[in-house]
């Protein structure tokens, strides 16, 4: 249901897309072993029901995400939740709430992948804020400022 939902959302029928949600999390509800599905249906609600101007519905869905990512320790999903809520409030025209779960995903131990991260720094810079400094990941002892060489993606 969840896939069936992002077929949805890929085609702009947000309204379809929120059925299947609400359909994959009926389906997960109460099953062992399945929070980290059920915390992924949440934060997709959230985006359907955000594209469906829906922000006070969108919100209860991120904060359920928000709930799961956290009970199961998930701070990268969690950074991914943080952004898409951080939208919907920009989009209800609270920039301030929206630069503080920003500014939290990008400062969380598994912060947003690199393309997400890169983006929220934009997005507080177009607030005309001061942009934390980018994470040193695992992957990196030192943190580079170019992309990799093709031989790096080859070794």
């Amino acid at each position: 249901m969840h896939a069936l939902g992002w077929t949805h959302v890929l085609r702009g029928e947000h309204r379809r897309a929120a059925a299947y949600f609400e359909e994959a999390l009926g389906g997960l509800a109460g099953l062992d072993g399945t929070r980290y599905a059920e915390a992924g249906a949440w934060d997709s609600l959230g985006v359907a029901r955000h594209h469906l101007g829906e922000p006070a519905r969108a919100v209860a869905a991120y904060q359920g995400a928000l709930r799961l990512h956290r009970e199961i320790g998930d701070t990268f999903s969690e950074a991914g939740t943080l952004r898409h809520l951080g939208d919907t409030y920009l989009a209800t025209a609270d920039p301030g709430a929206a630069r503080t779960l920003w500014e939290r995903a990008l400062r969380l131990p598994a912060p947003p992948d690199p393309t997400a991260a890169e983006e929220l720094r934009t997005k507080l810079l177009a607030l005309g804020d001061e942009v934390p400094a980018p994470r040193i990941t695992a992957v990196s002892a030192t943190p580079t400022t170019t992309a990799p060489d093709e031989d790096d993606l080859t070794s």
